[in-house]
């Protein structure tokens, strides 16, 4: 059986205070208020210099022990969060409420962690996962046949290039299920002799061009959707294969029949 191309469908300076008048030195410097200076000081006020900055306080391990805990999904970071939490808790006294934030953290993940060790959670996750993906696999049982097919029906290629005695395997599934292919139309002609393979073409091809307006709702030309057909040659011709078959096909996983899809 011959079957056409398929179509291939972005530091801040302190201010001084006014110097006392010399003579006049302050009281906690150990001399009386109203004791003479000596000759040799001068007016100035001696300079002290500004206060030395205080030191920042250290919370590196606080911090360390927080970002741990944030995350600790990553294995063991969570139980590294609660060690470094406990030791930042010791010996800083800036930051510790990272710390102590680090070390919650770290312990909710260690308990969800063993919890979902303990229980079937694991079995659970997979199989949440692998059931919308089985809906995306394509059926390739390759149990069916072209023989197999009837209009209406919606199928998935599973290997053309290999024929055996009864055609190509073919997966006939559910028009619910994500599938390839969608016959659409059947017509039988009545010829007695064979018309040869250029004919035959050219019967299909006009036959599925005109079914394809009223079966999806719009115009060919108009169409984002492509078909194709099954047809006889020369060989199931004289085995008494007269039955052409019109398919739709809207690239691989469509999901439900293409009739009325106006598009």
């Amino acid at each position: 059986m011959s079957q056409p191309p398929r179509w291939v469908p972005p530091a801040t300076t302190g201010t001084r205070g006014t110097p006392p008048p010399p003579g006049d030195l302050p009281n906690d410097l150990g001399s009386p208020a109203s004791a003479s200076a000596p000759d040799h000081v001068g007016t100035a006020y001696p300079y002290r210099g500004s206060p030395p900055a205080r030191a920042t306080p250290k919370q590196t391990l606080s911090v360390v022990a927080f970002v741990l805990g944030v995350l600790g999904c990553i294995p063991l970071a969570s139980v590294v969060a609660i060690v470094v939490g406990a030791i930042a808790v010791a010996k800083e006294r800036a930051g510790r409420a990272f710390a102590v934030a680090g070390i919650a953290l770290g312990a909710l993940w260690t308990l969800a962690g063993v919890t979902l060790i303990l229980t079937d959670a694991p079995q659970r996750f997979a199989d949440s996962i692998r059931e919308p993906a089985d809906d995306l696999i394509l059926s390739v049982d390759g149990e069916d046949t072209v023989w197999d097919l009837t209009d209406g029906s919606c199928y998935n290629e599973v290997n053309v290039e290999e024929w055996d005695d009864t055609g190509p395997q073919l997966s006939i599934v559910d028009c619910a299920q994500p599938h390839e292919f969608e016959v659409y139309h059947e017509t039988r002609l009545g010829h007695i002799q064979y018309p040869g393979d250029d004919s035959i073409f050219a019967m299909a091809d006009s036959a599925c061009y005109v079914k394809f307006t009223s079966f999806v709702g719009r115009p060919y030309s108009a169409s984002d959707l492509d078909y194709t057909f099954w047809a006889p040659d020369e060989i199931t011709w004289a085995e008494g294969d007269r039955l052409i078959q019109c398919v739709i096909t809207d690239g691989p996983a469509t999901v439900g029949s293409l009739e009325g899809a106006r598009r």
